[in-house]
Order: structure tokens, then sequence, then C-alpha cells
């Protein structure tokens, strides 16, 4: 079943055209990586897919129904069902750690306050950092294990769907590596389908099973991931040479 499909999706602000006609799709446990660089309309079309955003045009579907023409009920039902690891991880600094995972089950009444401990308890294990961390605060934490907390709280609700926006973002080399292998264990794990948002090709290639190139507001090429590399088009090889061109040759 397909779990997410984007239909000829359409933004502008002002004479600015940031997406042209998007058309993607993805499929319950199937990874799509939507690569592209800076400005490209690339958080632009997240905002939209997340209901941030309204489209000047085109249509939404999630597990079959487009979310423009559902009540407010059906469409929470639908996002309980979606997890989400923001740029920066986002999370809430007067919060603790355990308070930050626990934050989704606790608001949509999964479960009560009083179990919310126990509950981050299992979820920090899952992406690796030690149960000491549970009661410090976002700011005690380095940019990395902030990531990884993010992580926990994205899979927390077990959802069917996760989005990844820049996940490895100002992070070194090697924690890069470990975000991708934590994101890589816990949606194979879920049997969820994701989508990440990135500009960084080597942890595109490490999580996803299709990239879809974004240039200009459109879909300049998409493919399976281990295909990217034969790419003929001019753009593509740009990006993959890291080439600072300003203009496609």
């Amino acid at each position: 079943m397909i779990a997410l499909e984007v239909k000829n999706i359409w933004k502008s602000f002002g004479s600015k055209h940031v997406l042209q006609g998007v058309n993607l799709s993805v499929m319950e446990g199937e990874s799509l990586v939507i690569l592209g660089g800076s400005g490209c309309g690339k958080s632009v079309l997240l905002r939209i897919i997340l209901g941030m955003l309204k489209p000047d045009k085109g249509s939404i579907f999630l597990w079959g129904k487009d979310i423009s023409a559902i009540s407010d009920a059906e469409r929470r039902a639908l996002m309980i069902k979606i997890g989400m690891l923001f740029q920066h991880s986002a999370l809430f600094d007067s919060l603790t750690v355990w308070e930050n995972i626990a934050f989704g089950a606790i608001a949509s009444k999964k479960i009560i306050r009083k179990e919310g401990y126990d509950f981050a308890k299992k979820f920090v294990e899952k992406i690796g950092l030690d149960v000491s961390v549970l009661s410090l605060f976002p700011t005690d934490l380095s940019g990395g294990m902030q990531k990884r907390v993010g992580l926990a709280r994205a899979i927390a609700q077990q959802p069917s769907l996760i989005f990844f926006d820049e996940p490895t973002t100002g992070l070194d080399p090697l924690m890069c590596r470990l975000i991708d292998d934590l994101i890589l264990h816990n949606v194979r794990s879920l049997k969820a389908a994701s989508v990440t948002i990135t500009h960084d090709l080597i942890s595109a290639k490490r999580v996803g099973d299709r990239v879809a190139m974004l240039y200009e507001g459109r879909i300049l090429w998409e493919g399976a991931i281990d295909h990217i590399d034969a790419c003929k088009d001019p753009y593509v090889r740009q990006f993959l040479e890291a080439r600072c061109v300003d203009k496609v040759l």
C-alpha cells in the first residue's frame, strides 16, 4: 500500500515559484530520500506534506486519503501515525529528556504522566544512550545527543511513517554515521515508511532505498539509490561531484 502520495504540488511565494508540479510516492516499509541543495524547495515540500503550509495546487494523500478533504478528527487520527525528527531536534528546553520522549504519548492519552519515565526509558535505550540522561534537560546534552533524543521521540509512538529533516546537519562524520545507523535500524524495526530530506549524499546512500533529486522546484531525477551514480543528468552530475557552479551547463 502507498503510505504517502504527493500529486502535482505547486507553491509560490509572490513571484518566486518554489515547487512546480512535484509528484512523489512512498510505499509502506520503503525509505525515500529527497535530495537537493539549499533553496531547492525541500523544506517547503515537507511543510506542505505535514499540513503546515497549503499548496497553491495539488493534493497530498496519506494511506489513500486526501488530507484536504477529510475531517479534523480523521486528520488527527492520521497524524498520530506519523513521527518527525526535526533538523535542529526541536526539543522542549523546559522539559526533561524523558518528558520530551513521552510528550506525544502523554498528549494523545496513550499513557498517563506517571508512566512516562518508564515509557521513555525503553526508547532511550533504543538510541544508545544511558538511562541517566532521562532526568537531564536538552541544554545539558551535546548536539549529537539531542539528535538521538529527537529520534527517540520520533519513534516513541511507533509510527507508520517517519520524516527526517536534515538529520545529520551540523554533526561530525562519526556522529553522522551513528545517526544514520540508528535511523536505519529503528525504521526497519518498526517496518515504517520514511522520508528523509537532506543535501548529504553520503547519508542518503546509507538510509535510502530510493532517491528523488529536487532542483528548482521539480523532481529532476528519481530512482533506486544505487543507480544514482550512473545518472547522466548535468545537474545530478554536478551534485554528485560537488562542483560549485551556478547553472547547469
